[in-house]
């Protein structure tokens, strides 16, 4: 993932396997480090396997922008636009679907989540609203949990934090990514009929 985003190669991994995607997950979890812009049109996403390494020292020099603010959100919808309409031109919109699930606060036994970079979930659930608005409002698909009780796993595997879920939250997704796929197949049986 960091060789890709360093790169700048997704576009062309993405597209190499267009004939063979039957669906395109996104999740806008990472949005959540902020960017580093070498120039107007040159970004890397701050991953968490970026931070405190050799390739933070590299980019110190560059403008950091963070999650959020204006000049983040607004590079954000420039590349959010640049993406709807690679996805359009290469038949994977329809086949996309931005995975909504908020940040959860408690665990199931009420103990309150650590923050995240600096984030806790009611920040970052706020933060996030206007991302996935925009998204929406470009007519890509949303898998919502907005509705659904989600808690932090302190068993995870990659420990405790707020995008760390119970298996129901994951139970739940898998539950509406089967109904989402089951639509896009009722879809194309339609096509194919008419």
């Amino acid at each position: 993932m960091v060789h890709e985003d360093w790169a700048g190669n997704a576009w062309s991994q993405i597209f190499s396997y267009k004939n063979k995607i039957d669906l395109l997950l996104v999740d806008l979890f990472d949005e959540r480090h902020g960017i580093y812009r070498f120039t107007r049109n040159e970004v890397v996403t701050r991953t968490a396997e970026i931070v405190g390494t050799p390739l933070e020292e590299e980019v110190q020099n560059c403008q950091f922008l963070k999650f959020g603010t204006s000049p983040h959100f607004k590079t954000w919808k420039h590349a959010a636009d640049v993406f709807a309409f690679r996805l359009r031109q290469n038949d994977l919109f329809e086949k996309t679907v931005v995975v909504k699930v908020p940040w959860a606060k408690h665990t199931r036994e009420g103990k309150t989540v650590p923050s995240s970079m600096g984030l806790n979930a009611s920040e970052a659930n706020q933060l996030f609203a206007r991302y996935y608005a925009y998204l929406q409002s470009l007519g890509l698909q949303i898998l919502d949990l907005t509705d659904f009780p989600v808690y932090a796993e302190p068993l995870h595997q990659w420990g405790l934090a707020p995008f760390h879920y119970t298996l129901e939250v994951y139970k739940e997704m898998t539950r509406k990514l089967t109904d989402i796929v089951d639509s896009f197949s009722t879809q194309e049986k339609e096509l194919t009929d008419a």
